[in-house]
């Protein structure tokens, strides 16, 4: 699993505006500074998801309630 599929909350820093993400084929995490547009939805999102560790992206359906979100349904 690659992409934004793949982070969690833990990779998401809001106070400094950053994202730590894993470059193809690459083992270490590399920060990102975010724009904040992007900032600002992600605080949006994490409102709504609460911002205990686990996948950043998490499902609502009542059977699936907070399962990682795949590739495919973003």
């Amino acid at each position: 699993m690659r992409g934004v599929a793949s982070l969690d909350v833990e990779d998401v820093d809001i106070d400094r505006a950053t994202l730590a993400v894993r470059g193809k084929g690459r083992t270490s995490r590399q920060v990102l500074s975010i724009p904040e547009a992007t900032r600002s939805a992600l605080q949006a999102w994490l409102d709504v998801r609460g911002e205990t560790t686990g996948p950043l992206f998490t499902n609502f359906d009542r059977a699936k309630n907070g399962k990682r979100l795949t590739g495919v349904s973003l």
